[in-house]
């Protein structure tokens, strides 16, 4: 996306986006028989909150946009779309991840007043 916006191919990085949210929809098995539906089952999980859930709505909205009028966002509108998925995709894997991390490191360093 972010060569696609770069190169000023703002009906691409429009597109790009939806697909982005097409692949965590899908990668988490979200119900549902279209993107709308999956981006709602996010939400039923608890998965991501009511703002969230408008923000990608807007994006799956703007990527139809994209792929079926040929109508791009505007770069400003992008790159706000891109803060989106990047803080989902934080939060969905490498959230976890460096949280266990955390959990790890200080059950190693934080000794149990009983273990002394």
């Amino acid at each position: 996306m972010l060569y696609a916006l770069a190169g000023s191919k703002l009906i691409l990085a429009t597109i790009g986006l939806r697909l982005a949210i097409e692949f965590i929809v899908n990668h988490k098995e979200c119900a549902g028989n279209n993107l709308k539906q999956k981006i709602d089952d996010l939400h039923q999980q608890l998965i991501i909150d009511s703002d969230q859930v408008d923000l990608l709505h807007r994006i799956r909205k703007k990527g139809n946009e994209g792929a079926h009028r040929a109508k791009g966002m505007s770069s400003k509108e992008i790159i706000a779309g891109m803060s989106i998925i990047e803080g989902l995709l934080e939060r969905l894997y490498n959230g976890p991840a460096r949280h266990e991390k955390t959990i790890s490191q200080a059950k190693l360093l934080l000794k149990d007043e009983d273990d002394d």
